[in-house]
């Protein structure tokens, strides 16, 4: 069959150009048409000749390439409106495949700050024509050695084996009934600051064996001849060509140009590859923001009452088949987290007219309230910011009570898996204030978890501390020691201390002195210039002492 390529053309400065030649083919205008042997690369001498006899050539290379008809296309499949915290399974799928294959292998990268690759599996295709190898590989090994990212997978599937008389049946898609090639499942991130997001998948090159098909025989390899990028949008699917085979790897446009080059069989470029990716859905397509119980009204009571009801009983407060709206809908005061006390806080305050819909605040400022468990009560002691809303668990079953003078909050409790789920929020748009005693209960019980709402909605970072009821001194730790160990007591209030160490004759060396809050407190004492032997340690703290008894061991 003829090939004619065109660009062939000169200039004479002086307008006296009298002929032009070619050493190979014909020439007619501005194109050279010549009828090829074999594959392979053809060079062609241009020549042109003005009439004083003057010449000037260049060279142009034709490389002929035997291109099956319809170079087949590969898509990586596009996920519309994926929710998040769920799997979401992508397709690997063949079009427009006249020929067979007997393999494939592709390496797809992906993002996996909004991914977690889970598996891969062979598709309908490969299942049904009985193809006999299928595996796929993600993280450090096997893509790019030890320094790979951990955000890409590769698949590769070979069609036949040396593995006795068993056979596929078929090797294209048609005789399959099936274009899929392979199905990879991801787990979609629940960070709500990626919803309405789109997060592209993509096939990218590190060799030029990546992304590749092969003939039944093996002697033929089909690289990359165009790559497209998805950009579709309003529910359209479209596509934009990104190929660039001027790029090295690693690549995202293509196999390079080096690819091939110099081979004796040279791979065909005969395979045009389309990437895909995930839609992550917009909360607002669930559901409104604030309208929690899903009945199409945002901001009204039912919906406090509901996401009242998730802090105590968990998730069942939204039914059986809602469970993924109301979560999405629950992100009352949009800071991208979901489910949170700062979220009922500012329901409430929306509900009762306090403040508008969505504040303005920057979400990514960080306070921190500070609680004290002293004895049965709560206090707190230190807030970054005025404190509308608290979720408190004990350890065990006890029953809790807002103290006395806490106005303008309602408390709920609720008793599970036997721990205590204590809700306390504002009900008027009341704060808590610093050394508020927030909470009281009829028996002691440790604080396993503590979560703060401010009265404008933000999360805040609550941790709470312990302080003793009595006056105690610990046994030293180590015990021997040498040279040092630590000592420590705890204070029920604040007080000045005294910790004397004496020798076991009874003599003073050393004395420690020192006020403390109440709390727990630590003193580390270097005895590397005493000798070894048993010393006895005092704290005084009042008219409270204790003593104990320690060994140096050098």
């Amino acid at each position: 069959e003829q090939v004619c390529v065109s660009g062939f053309a000169c200039d004479d400065p002086d307008g006296n150009l009298s002929g032009q030649s070619v050493s190979f083919g014909t020439l007619n205008g501005n194109q050279v048409c010549f009828t090829p042997d074999t594959v392979g690369t053809y060079t062609i001498e241009y020549t042109c000749t003005d009439a004083c006899g003057a010449s000037s050539s260049c060279t142009a290379n034709v490389t002929i390439e035997l291109i099956p008809p319809g170079c087949p296309q590969v898509t990586i499949q596009k996920v519309h409106d994926q929710l998040q915290g769920k799997y979401a399974t992508v397709a690997v799928t063949i079009d427009r495949l006249d020929f067979d294959i007997g393999g494939f292998d592709f390496l797809i990268k992906y993002d996996n700050s909004a991914l977690s690759f889970s598996g891969a599996d062979p598709g309908a295709m490969l299942d049904n024509c009985g193809w006999e190898y299928f595996t796929y590989r993600n993280g450090a090994f096997g893509n790019c050695g030890i320094g790979c990212a951990s955000d890409k997978v590769r698949l590769v599937a070979v069609a036949e084996q040396n593995d006795g008389p068993g056979h596929p049946t078929c090797l294209n898609p048609t005789a399959a009934g099936s274009n899929v090639l392979a199905t990879m499942s991801f787990l979609v991130s629940n960070d709500r600051t990626l919803e309405c997001q789109y997060v592209p998948i993509r096939f990218c090159w590190l060799d030029c064996g990546d992304n590749t098909l092969s003939d039944p025989k093996g002697d033929t390899l089909y690289i990359s001849s165009a790559v497209y990028d998805y950009v579709g949008a309003n529910g359209n699917d479209s596509y934009v060509d990104i190929t660039d085979f001027t790029v090295d790897f690693p690549s995202i446009t293509g196999a390079p140009n080096g690819c091939g080059a110099g081979y004796k069989v040279a791979p065909q470029r005969c395979l045009e590859l389309y990437n895909g990716g995930i839609d992550i859905i917009c909360a607002d397509q669930i559901d409104d923001r604030g309208d929690i119980n899903l009945n199409g009204l945002s901001y009204e009571i039912a919906d406090a009452v509901m996401l009242t009801n998730y802090f105590l009983i968990g998730l069942n407060a939204f039914g059986p088949n809602q469970a993924e709206a109301a979560i999405a809908a629950s992100d009352v005061n949009a800071d991208g987290l979901v489910l949170t006390v700062a979220d009922l806080v500012y329901l409430i305050r929306v509900i009762i007219g306090d403040v508008p819909a969505v504040p303005k605040y920057d979400p990514n400022a960080v306070t921190t309230a500070e609680f004290a468990q002293e004895g049965n009560q709560l206090v707190l002691r230190n807030t970054g910011l005025p404190v509308g809303g608290l979720l408190v668990v004990y350890d065990k079953q006890v029953t809790p009570r807002l103290a006395s003078d806490l106005n303008g909050f309602d408390m709920d409790y609720r008793w599970v898996d036997g721990t205590t789920r204590v809700l306390i929020k504002t009900n008027d748009g009341t704060s808590l204030r610093e050394n508020d005693v927030v909470l009281i209960t009829d028996a002691p019980a440790e604080v396993a978890e503590i979560k703060a709402g401010s009265i404008d909605g933000q999360v805040m970072n609550a941790r709470v501390s312990v302080v003793p009821v009595t006056f105690s001194l610990q046994q030293n730790y180590p015990n021997p020691f040498n040279p040092t160990t630590t000592i420590s007591f705890t204070l029920p209030e604040a007080a000045e201390w005294t910790l004397s160490i004496y020798n076991s004759a009874g003599q003073l060396v050393e004395h420690l002195t020192g006020t403390s809050e109440a709390g727990t407190h630590s003193i580390d004492w270097d005895a590397d210039r005493y000798a070894s032997g048993v010393y006895f340690y005092r704290l005084t703290a009042g008219e409270l002492s204790a003593t104990r008894k320690m060994v140096l061991l050098k």
